[in-house]
Order: structure tokens, then sequence, then C-alpha cells
């Protein structure tokens, strides 16, 4: 069994490795892809009350 420092040097070294071939968005990209997740959000939330008000109307209709 290997060194559990020695493990723990080679896990952090393999990640650094990692860590630089990862590439990073522009500010420009950021702002967009920011904008579209707001906008997504917006639209799902949309989506979600809609179909909730439609449920609480046919629910209260069936009950009443």
């Amino acid at each position: 069994m290997a060194n559990p420092i020695q493990r723990i040097k080679s896990y952090y070294h393999e990640v650094v490795l990692e860590a630089k071939k990862c590439t990073w968005p522009n500010m420009q990209a950021l702002r967009e892809q920011t904008l579209m997740v707001i906008a997504a959000m917006f639209l799902l939330t949309g989506f979600i009350l809609s179909v909730d008000k439609v449920l609480q109307f046919l629910i209260r209709q069936l009950v009443l």
C-alpha cells in the first residue's frame, strides 16, 4: 500500500494538471451565457406557474 501522504500529493498534482487543461470563457461569453440562464429561469418559472394555476383550477372544479 502506498504512503497516504504520497497519494495525496499525487492526487493534487493530477488535479492541477487537469485544471490547466480547462478553458475559461471570456467576459462577453460569460455575460451571454448568464443572460441565457436568467431567461431560461424566467421561462421555466412562468411555465411552472401556469401549470400550477391550471391544475389548481381543475382540482377545485373536481372537489367542489
